[in-house]
């Protein structure tokens, strides 16, 4: 039921309200939600490196917007989902994998990284023109 109340008020926050939506609950539980999975997660990369620091998960940062795109979602909203953001995990996995295994220097793979996430908001933005030209 909240999954349907998110994409409610993320839809149209209007017509959320307009059916009976509490749509700052939503908001709030979401941002909830975003927080604890951003403890747990920064917990488990505490776990991996035996360290803490503020700015660990920073180097993460390029690789999961270039997921998210890949999978499809838009920053200007768009028409991504779980199973697509999941395939753009696996695309930037095995690309970081690929050029690990293939003794890439850092900085060429931070590169070619970053051409990957201009290509995908590339697309993103066409598919985004071309709907609305239809």
């Amino acid at each position: 039921v909240f999954g349907y109340r998110a994409r409610a008020v993320g839809d149209n926050e209007t017509v959320a309200k307009l059916s009976g939506i509490g749509v700052q609950r939503v908001k709030m539980l979401a941002f909830v939600a975003s927080g604890v999975f951003a403890a747990f997660a920064g917990l488990l990369l505490m776990v991996r490196t035996n360290s803490a620091s503020g700015s660990m998960g920073e180097p993460f940062l390029m690789e999961a917007l270039a997921a998210i795109l890949l999978g499809g979602t838009s920053l200007m909203g768009g028409v991504g989902g779980p199973s697509r953001t999941v395939l753009g995990v696996l695309v930037i996995s095995v690309l970081s994998n690929g050029m690990n295994l293939a003794s890439v220097d850092p900085f060429l793979q931070q590169t070619i990284k970053g051409a990957v996430l201009i290509a995908a908001v590339a697309l993103t933005l066409n598919r985004r023109e071309l709907s609305s030209v239809k």
